[in-house]
C-alpha cells in the first residue's frame, strides 16, 4: 500500500535530519538501542560493519543514513526507490535477514527518533507509517532475488 500523501511530506520535510554527520551518529545510535534491547538480531548483521572508528562512525551506519536520506527524499515514488530498494534487498538475502526482524528495527528507529531528535507524535506517526511501506517493499524485493 502507498504511503499516505501526509505521512509522505511530514517524512520529506525531515530528510535533512539523516544527511551527513548527524545522520550517520543517529543511525549508529539506534544499532546500538537495537543491539542493546534484542542482542539476538546481531546476528543478522556483518559484525565488521559495526566497528566504531575513531569518529564514532561505522560502515552499516552510513549505509543505513544513506538509505534514510534516500528513502525520505522519494517516499511518495517507489519506482525512484527501486535502486536503493534493491540494493538493501540483495544486502538482506545475503545476511538471511529475517521478516521477523523489521518490526524491531522499526521500533528502534522510533525509539532513536524521540531520543536523539525529540520526534513528536506527528514525526513518529509518518515514519511508522513509511518505515513499513518500505519494509514491505524490501521484503517483498528480498523474496525475489
Amino acid at each position: 500500500m502507498p504511503l499516505s500523501a501526509g505521512a509522505a511530506a511530514t517524512i520529506k520535510e525531515n530528510a535533512g535530519k539523516f544527511e551527513g554527520d548527524a545522520g550517520i551518529k543517529f543511525t549508529v545510535k539506534m544499532y546500538d538501542n537495537a543491539f542493546s534491547k534484542y542482542p539476538a538480531i546481531k546476528d543478522e548483521f556483518v559484525q565488521a560493519n559495526h566497528v566504531k572508528d575513531s569518529n564514532n562512525v561505522t560502515p552499516q551506519g552510513k549505509l543505513l543514513a544513506e538509505a534514510l536520506v534516500a528513502f525520505a527524499k522519494n517516499c511518495d515514488n517507489e519506482a525512484a526507490l527501486g535502486d536503493t530498494v534493491d540494493r538493501i534487498a540483495k544486502r538482506h538475502k545475503v545476511q538471511q535477514v529475517k521478516d521477523a526482524s523489521f518490526p524491531v528495527l522499526g521500533e528502534c528507529l522510533l525509539q532513536t527518533m524521540k531520543e536523539e531528535l525529540g520526534a513528536d507524535a506527528a514525526l513518529c506517526d509518518a515514519w511508522r507509517e513509511g518505515y513499513n511501506y518500505l519494509a514491505e517493499l524490501i521484503m517483498a524485493a528480498t523474496k525475489k532475488q
